[in-house]
C-alpha cells in the first residue's frame, strides 16, 4: 500500500513534463485499485 502514492505522483508528473499522455493509464488505475483492494483484505 505504501507504493500507491508514489505511483499516483509518477503517473501525473511524467505526462506533464513529456507533454504526452501516459501509455496504459487505465491499466495503472486498475492496478492501483487492485493493490488497494488486496491490501485492505
Amino acid at each position: 500500500i505504501m507504493i500507491l502514492p508514489a505511483m499516483g505522483v509518477i503517473s501525473d508528473i511524467i505526462p506533464v513534463f513529456c507533454r504526452k499522455s501516459i501509455f496504459g493509464y487505465k491499466t495503472i488505475v486498475g492496478s492501483s485499485l487492485a493493490i488497494a483492494f488486496a491490501g485492505s483484505l
